[in-house]
């Protein structure tokens, strides 16, 4: 007899699900997405599909400015509609100020405390403080770091002067060099030592081993096991070195005063000044802000330059017409700054065309921390309903960009950027969520300066 009672209960409770499931967003008067909601998340979370490519497969089927569906139990809203995109990242973004990632703080101290997963106030304070180490002003003090590591980059590349070169694992170096300098004002050796250097550790940052892809994806798509199964944001390994990085370097700046304007110098004066007890000043948020610098750099700079220079390797004539251009401003300066920056027009515009094909961020989440009503209609987006923008599906639509395929600078000329609809262009996101790694752009014009007289090809 109780053994029934059990098995009525369980039905009972899976077809009250089921019904949540099937008639939830109909309930709402939203358009419902027919996609398997379990397919897509199991696929996700064994690396068989990147998540950004399922929400670009969505962005192609989606009809409507806006369609419900299911990302495991979690309800779940995927936007085309423009004006609601800039609603969502800008003028409602109280309701919207947080991703979907979960976060383990039980098994991960790191990964807690890092801003990408950070939430609430927590996340608005430390925001507000840090942006400031990513301004221009700072960026241009750290400009001799970067100048050290462009000679190793330089010997590098004469020492293989009649060799292939891989320019992806070349990036990958560069990029680690100028953030562990940046960041921790330490050599990375990733040019010069092949046994200690910081290439290992960024190497294993966005390894594609099964084992890792698991642990990120499941902050996506089931966080509330993060803590079952004791995973955390970065490979363990990774925390460690970052965590014993900091640690010595930390420990060395305190005893003798250095000061390179690296990013610990800027951590060490905001703990100092900052008085709001809102603001996490504690050992793990430190660090955690350490590394987070050091991932939205290495990230921004080392896959960005990567494709631009694929592309430029595939059409000569860009190729040949941006050199000329940087050949013709720098004769005007005996170094690189900003003002010879701003006047190689053609630079920004094959970089923004660029990051259009292969966005630093290819799509955006957001939890809803509020209630949300829908502007000129009676629907309810309930608090803690995820939302899906595909950034990628926007870039290459051909109604907001002919020929999307295409590598065409011209698209960003002065004249024709202004054809380009807001929130259709967003590499980087919008609002104040945008990818704090864009501010280190500026280390990339400089990479790029440094190999203006390769002869790029496929």
């Amino acid at each position: 007899m109780l053994l029934l009672i059990v098995l009525a209960l369980s039905l009972a409770l899976i077809g009250r699900w089921l019904y949540h499931y099937a008639f939830y967003w109909q309930n709402k008067g939203v358009p419902i997405l027919q996609i398997s909601s379990f397919k897509n998340s199991w696929n996700i979370l064994w690396f068989r599909i990147p998540f950004w490519k399922v929400t670009e497969n969505i962005y192609w089927k989606c009809q409507e400015k806006y369609q419900g569906f299911f990302m495991m139990e979690n309800p779940s809203l995927f936007v085309k509609d423009l004006e609601l995109i800039q609603r969502i990242l800008v003028k409602d973004f109280e309701y919207f100020p947080d991703r979907t990632l979960g976060r383990n703080p039980t098994h991960d101290h790191l990964g807690a405390h890092i801003l990408f997963l950070t939430r609430g106030y927590s996340w608005k304070y430390m925001r507000s403080k840090v942006t400031h180490a990513y301004s221009s002003a700072r960026i241009n003090l750290q400009i001799p770091l970067m100048e050290e590591v462009a000679k190793e980059l330089c010997q590098y590349l004469a020492d293989r002067e009649h060799q292939m070169i891989d320019v992806k694992e070349t990036c990958a170096k560069y990029s680690t060099d100028v953030i562990t300098t940046s960041a921790y004002g330490i050599r990375g050796n990733s040019f010069t030592d092949q046994k200690d250097n910081y290439r290992t550790v960024t190497a294993k940052i966005f390894s594609a081993d099964l084992y890792r892809a698991f642990a990120f994806n499941l902050h996506y798509i089931a966080p509330y096991l993060l803590k079952f199964f004791g995973l955390t944001f970065l490979d363990k390994s990774v925390n460690k070195r970052l965590k014993v990085t900091y640690a010595e370097q930390m420990d060395m700046k305190l005893k003798t005063g250095t000061n390179r304007n690296d990013f610990l110098d800027f951590l060490i004066q905001l703990s100092k000044k900052e008085t709001d007890s809102r603001f996490n000043t504690g050992h793990n948020a430190m660090i955690s802000q350490a590394a987070q610098y050091f991932l939205a750099g290495f990230e921004t700079i080392g896959s960005t330059f990567c494709y631009m220079l694929y592309e430029l390797a595939k059409h000569q004539e860009h190729q040949e017409r941006l050199r000329d251009e940087i050949t013709s401003v720098m004769s005007n300066y005996d170094n690189i700054n900003n003002n010879a920056i701003k006047e190689m027009l053609y630079l920004d515009m094959v970089l923004k065309e660029t990051m259009r094909l292969y966005p630093v961020l290819p799509f955006l989440d957001r939890k809803i921390a509020k209630d949300y009503k829908i502007p000129d209609t009676n629907i309810i987006l309930e608090k803690d309903t995820n939302v899906y923008i595909s950034i990628i599906g926007m870039h290459m639509d051909p109604q907001y960009f002919p020929n999307p395929h295409k590598f065409d600078p011209e698209r960003f000329s002065v004249e024709n950027k202004a054809n380009i609809l807001p929130f259709t262009y967003l590499p980087i996101g919008a609002g104040p969520r945008i990818c704090i790694g864009m501010y280190l752009l500026a280390i990339m014009y400089h990479f790029i300066l440094k190999v203006q007289d390769m002869d790029l090809q496929q």
